[in-house]
């Protein structure tokens, strides 16, 4: 519907684009539940990752290349019908894409949780979010702190695109062309980012270690894009800059996936993915509301880049508070996870016993099938 974008179907396909929006990213979530899956060696996980991430930015460039082609040998200069082009792409391509997946690939799988008795699908959703969160406050403090860091780190870079974009157009009095190419040139770095990860984790140290260097990358740039970018006619500083984004935003989203696959108990892949996804968004809209209360309230727009490293420190704080790697890998494997046999034991026992809390009893793990 996309397609049929105007000036008098704005609003209908703004509502038709928050359903795809939730369908997309519960679809995503269903992907990402696979990763953990994959295999148990940390080295092939940990290039699976690499070339996960390498492709995911690989493609976004070559669609941005397509619609430029396109519209400059079409002759096509209207934002519209630029819109309407890149849709009509994307659903061509995610069709075509979609089909051998979702139709052949992804067998079929049983269900990981049964509704317990006397319970509603309703609320029993929000019941094992509360039990899970619970058990990573308590049992596993290496994801919790985790989540915490991708909510600072990945949240900032999330919103970075908006104020970059902003900061050019205002203070650098960039070009629509020339934030184009500041973009790709950041999402091509990417690219060579997911590389450097893999071989910075295979070979010279942790992912916790390799993503606090990617964040220390992107604190770096950005600060230098504050302090240095003042004027316009910076567009070769710029797109040296934009090389470092790049560069660490590829690193840091590999690395990331690789912690948030071996930080989780078996079992629980798929609930415990949602929330690594909800953690990368959570905060997305603080630094952006942050800028823009700034800009109101006429500070300068370089102080306010600027303070978008104050969220990539904390995001390494974050990091720094997971500990030793390895004990955080353990105490996810130990860990029993939620099963279907464990939800049962735990509302029957809080049925019989409301005031003793959740059972303390071990439950048998769910052996699951490697896609």
């Amino acid at each position: 519907l996309s397609i049929f974008l105007s000036e008098n179907t704005w609003f209908m396909v703004a509502i038709v684009q928050f359903f795809l929006g939730v369908l997309g990213w519960g679809m995503l979530l269903l992907s990402y539940a696979y990763l953990p899956e994959l295999t148990d060696d940390e080295q092939r996980l940990n290039k699976y990752t690499a070339n996960f991430t390498v492709l995911q930015f690989a493609t976004m460039v070559v669609f941005l290349i397509l619609i430029v082609a396109i519209t400059t040998v079409a002759g096509i200069d209207d934002d519209i019908a630029t819109a309407r082009i890149g849709a009509g792409i994307c659903f061509l391509s995610c069709t075509l894409l979609w089909i051998a997946p979702w139709g052949w690939l992804y067998k079929r799988r049983d269900a990981a949780h049964e509704l317990p008795e006397g319970s509603s699908i309703w609320t029993q959703g929000f019941k094992q979010v509360a039990r899970t969160a619970t058990m990573i406050y308590s049992k596993l403090p290496a994801l919790k702190w985790f989540y915490l860091a991708v909510s600072f780190g990945d949240g900032t870079i999330v919103s970075l695109g908006t104020i970059i974009l902003t900061f050019l157009t205002d203070t650098l009095q960039f070009s629509a062309m020339e934030n184009g190419i500041t973009f790709l040139i950041l999402l091509v770095a990417s690219v060579p980012g997911g590389v450097l990860a893999s071989f910075f984790v295979a070979h010279i140290g942790t992912p916790i270690f390799s993503s606090i260097v990617a964040t220390l990358l992107l604190t770096t740039t950005t600060i230098l894009g504050a302090v240095l970018l003042s004027r316009p006619g910076q567009q070769l500083l710029v797109y040296g800059l934009s090389v470092g984004w790049g560069l660490a935003t590829g690193w840091k989203f590999s690395s990331d996936k690789v912690m948030a696959s071996l930080f989780i108990p078996k079992g629980q892949a798929t609930e415990l993915m949602g929330l690594y996804l909800f953690a990368a968004q959570s905060l997305s809209w603080l630094p952006p509301l942050v800028f823009s209360v700034l800009n109101e309230v006429g500070v300068s727009q370089r102080f306010s880049m600027g303070c978008l490293g104050i969220y990539f420190l904390l995001a390494i704080a974050c990091y720094l508070m997971i500990g030793d790697y390895r004990q955080g890998v353990e105490a996810a494997q130990s860990s029993p996870g939620e099963t279907s046999s464990t939800i049962r034991e735990e509302e029957d026992k809080d049925r019989r016993y409301p005031t003793e809390g959740p059972s303390s009893s071990d439950s048998n793990e769910i052996e699951l099938p490697v896609l």
